[in-house]
């Protein structure tokens, strides 16, 4: 009988324990700062009046992020390019990235309101500002999540979309800090004109990805993102078109 009763109540712990609640929260304190190193491979195959190009590149950075100011539910932050470097090879060798050297030492501006991006100064690019949204919102709206439970978060920016699906997988110390494992699901959708190669381009691409987010929770910070995405479409330059697939892995990480 009290054997019985003892695996009754393992059981039941068991079950109480998947259904555990964890505050999930974004947290700023103002003078704070953060470095992070961004590793990203792309491999990717162009075909252009039939030819097929292959090419692969690596780049690495080194960022700090700085809060500078906080007041209610509006945050002033600042990232400091301290490194950056890349290479790309092709059938004819590897060569350095020299847009990536010229990086260094930028700084990149950032409002937010209540976890949204508003207004962006230091840099450009057309897809920037959806991704960075992403990495403030993607935690649940209530702040409170269950392990297991899933929520959905969709971002749109100058014709670009992208769908998320988060679960939380559990709780893991990692950096000495306890962490919520949050997985996720992604869908990439981007049409419209943009700059490619310094020219003027329709683009109509899209693709699915997949991650892993280390969350800290006391602290209310990012510690680690792993990601995976491949991206299929057309870059169409009037006068010639490129059908592309670009498959790219992606580790952020917090650094000491």
């Amino acid at each position: 009988m009290k054997r019985t009763f003892f695996f009754s109540l393992f059981f039941l712990s068991g079950l109480f324990a998947k259904e555990k609640k964890v505050f999930l929260l974004h947290k700023y304190t103002k003078g704070a700062s953060y470095r992070y190193s961004i590793k990203n491979d792309i491999n990717n195959v162009n075909v252009v009046s039939g030819n097929r190009m292959t090419s692969k590149t690596h780049t690495e950075m080194v960022i700090k992020e700085e809060i500078k100011d906080v007041k209610n539910d509006t945050v002033k932050i600042v990232f400091i390019i301290e490194d950056a470097k890349g290479n790309v090879e092709v059938e004819g060798g590897s060569f350095p990235i020299k847009e990536m050297e010229m990086m260094k030492g930028k700084k990149i501006k950032v409002l937010l309101y209540k976890n949204q991006v508003i207004k962006t100064e230091g840099i450009e690019g057309s897809n920037f500002l959806s991704s960075l949204s992403s990495s403030y919102q993607f935690l649940p709206r209530d702040s409170i999540a269950c392990i297991g439970e899933r929520w959905k978060k969709n971002f749109s920016e100058n014709g670009r979309e992208e769908k998320y699906i988060y679960t939380l997988r559990g709780i893991e110390t990692l950096k000495g800090k306890k962490c919520a494992v949050i997985s996720f699901e992604a869908e990439v959708k981007e049409k419209g004109e943009r700059k490619r190669m310094r020219m003027k381009a329709n683009v109509d691409i899209k693709g699915k990805g997949s991650g892993i987010i280390y969350f800290a929770i006391d602290e209310g910070v990012i510690v680690k993102e792993e990601t995976h995405m491949k991206l299929e479409g057309v870059v169409d330059f009037r006068e010639q078109k490129i059908y592309s697939t670009t498959e790219m892995e992606s580790i952020l990480e917090m650094m000491k």
